[in-house]
């Protein structure tokens, strides 16, 4: 019943999101290629450069300084339009989140209730709902980095040779300690949590005291 609840729940966001957070995808795309093809372009100058230095090579050099300019703005629309998307994405997915989970506590019945205290309501709405809204301006990243990473190393690997699988593998090397780091990071986060919980629960009941 809990594993049919969740799958209807990511569904749900998904057909919520998908308007907006897959276009957001294509522009992510976009930049990848941007920042992947510049340093190509640069180098394309600088190699005409260095075969005619004393020669006017502005008919030559013109189509490279152009593409320059045409990736730069492309880029940055790409960038700036992925940003507004993931944004809009982010903002309608807290909100309905935070819309469900009210409507959802008040509409428990007193034995519903039991073992469910208001710290926890609280960090849900203020917490959680705020993680989701985070986890959507960098989600696209999961991909697009190791796009990136892939791009970058076979040009670099075309341009450098086998001194580019060095630089490679040290980056590998690092992947199990960045690994160990976030998971203890997560775990401090959880911990964390459940301290945030008790903190809130008990300052809802000195103010409740105080009103009474």
């Amino acid at each position: 019943k809990d594993a049919g609840a969740r799958k209807l729940l990511l569904r749900t966001l998904w057909k919520i999101s998908a308007p907006t957070y897959i276009p957001a995808g294509f522009c992510e795309l976009i930049v990848v290629g941007c920042s992947t093809a510049l340093p190509l372009l640069v180098r394309g100058l600088l190699n005409i450069l260095e075969d005619k230095p004393d020669a006017k090579v502005a008919r030559s050099g013109l189509p490279y300084a152009v593409s320059i300019f045409l990736v730069f703005v492309l880029n940055a629309l790409g960038n700036h339009r992925h940003r507004h998307l993931s944004l809009k994405t982010g903002v309608i997915l807290r909100g309905v989140v935070i819309n469900v989970l009210y409507r959802h506590v008040m509409r428990l019945s007193p034995r519903g209730k039991m073992g469910l205290t208001s710290g926890e309501v609280a960090n849900l709405v203020a917490v959680d709902a705020q993680k989701l809204f985070e986890v959507t301006q960098d989600g696209h990243l999961v991909w697009a980095l190791p796009l990136s990473i892939l791009l970058t190393s076979f040009f670099l690997y075309q341009t450098l040779g086998p001194s580019t699988l060095v630089g490679i593998a040290v980056l590998l090397a690092f992947v199990p300690l960045i690994e160990r780091i976030l998971s203890l990071m997560l775990a401090v986060r959880e911990e964390r949590m459940k301290f945030t919980d008790q903190r809130v629960e008990l300052i809802n009941t000195l103010l409740q005291g105080m009103k009474v």
